[in-house]
């Protein structure tokens, strides 16, 4: 499998200037609207410190689906499990900021816990403190169905204005239905405009269904087909140009709302983005029992399926419970990818050259009787981060048979091999080899984040 980022450049010892710019993204927190999340039998974790804390107090209890949502100071504002489950006599609900019931979501309205996406929030464009709750079906609504809904209930929103019951926040309308039949996967995109957005959603017969959502409310746009894409999990990268739904991945125009050039992930599942959108990390099979690898897609490169590279190897079933793991990865406001049930873990540094996988994060609350499997739902864009250090890897001939090589923006550089530089863990090494030689630095960040890059200087 391929190494990821290699960059060649050849040096000849004749005067020249040489610039290679490479953008690194070292993270740090911008948007905070995923700050707090509510999921599974009563947890919550708070992203607002430097690393993630258990919150007790949480009234939400789901098997799949949820969603959150926050200020753009990263203060919870509300949060739901998308609708209840009545053969387990699970409610459904919107809770407040004080984990106060402020809607309920009864059997007949909504969608159903146990939906992988069950919901999603999203602001009301052109609304200013009014807010979208999204909801979808599960699958599973035919064990016990509503003689009312023989094909479920589908896609279907709430509006929640928050300037109402003293900043609490009060439904202004509800269970409005916009399509059936639909399960599981519910997708919200921000529109290129940054004030509209998209939702995509399962259609029958493998087709994914793109609706608009702008100031005057929402309507169908298109419709895209790709085979045995049934009632899935759909994920979008955080710039909104790429969608992945269970193991396919696609092109999306988030101008336009269209999905085109699927391409299929062979044995793959459960996969997000990395927070520049540069990486797909996924689940994979293994020849292991017992055990799935984490692999990453490099989404720059033209041929994607020999881009591939495994990351490392989870275990997949709880042997003590014999029930699976969680399999969601979701990102994180940290920039980490988040999965795991009892081993609550996360792939750390998912924009760099080396990712790694760190076990057993926080301990979270679990019933043997009450397998949850999913983490909050939210639109991707607020996971996005810009590059906060511009990188340079130039090189300069300053002298006969000696070149200046220049980084900047790290917190720390290695270069190898040593032999011929004047230093290996500075920034502006002078290179003076005997012989032709290719020189790597790694450039870290505080976090230990680091990408690396090569340049090769030719003696004559």
């Amino acid at each position: 499998m391929k190494k990821v980022g290699e960059l060649k450049t050849h040096i000849n010892k004749r005067d020249f200037f040489i610039v290679i710019n490479i953008f690194l993204c070292f993270l740090g927190l911008s948007q905070k609207q995923a700050n707090i999340w509510h999921f599974g039998d009563h947890n919550c974790i708070d992203f607002n410190s430097s690393s993630p804390k258990i919150v007790y107090g949480s009234s939400i209890s789901t098997i799949a689906g949820c969603a959150s949502y926050c200020d753009t100071n990263g203060r919870l504002l509300f949060y739901s499990n998308g609708g209840g489950k009545n053969d387990l006599s699970l409610k459904g609900g919107i809770w407040n900021k004080m984990n106060k019931l402020l809607s309920e979501i009864p059997d007949t309205c909504g969608g159903g816990a146990s939906a992988v996406q069950s919901s999603v929030f999203i602001e009301a464009p052109g609304e200013d403190s009014v807010y979208y709750l999204f909801t979808m079906e599960q699958f599973d609504f035919y064990l016990n169905p509503l003689p009312q809904f023989p094909s479920g209930k589908g896609l279907c929103y709430y509006k929640i204005d928050l300037r109402l019951n003293y900043g609490l926040g009060k439904v202004v309308e509800s269970n409005k239905e916009v399509f059936k039949p639909s399960y599981e996967g519910l997708c919200a995109i921000r529109h290129v405009n940054k004030s509209d957005y998209w939702i995509i959603i399962n259609h029958p017969c493998s087709k994914f269904g793109v609706y608009r959502v702008d100031s005057t409310g929402v309507f169908f746009k298109s419709e895209y087909f790709f085979a045995n894409q049934n009632d899935v999990r759909i994920t979008a990268s955080p710039d909104g140009k790429k969608v992945i739904g269970m193991n396919v991945i696609m092109d999306f125009d988030n101008e336009n709302g269209i999905l085109s050039k699927g391409e299929f992930l062979a044995n793959t599942e459960n996969g997000n983005f990395s927070p520049n959108s540069d990486y797909l990390y996924v689940f994979k099979d293994s020849d292991r029992f017992n055990k799935k690898q984490i692999v990453r897609y490099n989404l720059n490169e033209k041929d994607l399926m020999n881009s591939i590279e495994i990351i490392g190897e989870v275990d997949w079933l709880n042997l003590r419970t014999e029930k699976e793991e969680n399999t969601a990865m979701q990102l994180g406001p940290d920039g980490n990818i988040y999965f795991g049930l009892n081993d609550f873990a996360r792939i750390k540094c998912a924009n760099s050259s080396f990712p790694q996988i760190e076990r057993n994060v926080l301990k979270l609350n679990f019933s043997e009787n009450f397998n949850w499997s999913g983490f909050p739902n939210f639109p991707a864009w607020i996971f996005e981060k810009e590059d906060n250090y511009s990188i340079k890897v130039d090189s300069l001939n300053i002298d006969k048979g000696e070149y200046q090589l220049l980084t900047t923006g790290g917190e720390s550089y290695t270069w190898q091999p040593s032999e011929g530089l004047s230093c290996s863990d500075c920034p502006n090494p002078i290179a003076s080899p005997i012989i032709s030689t290719k020189y790597t630095v790694l450039i870290s960040d505080k976090n230990g984040c680091g990408i690396e890059k090569g340049i090769q200087v030719n003696a004559e």
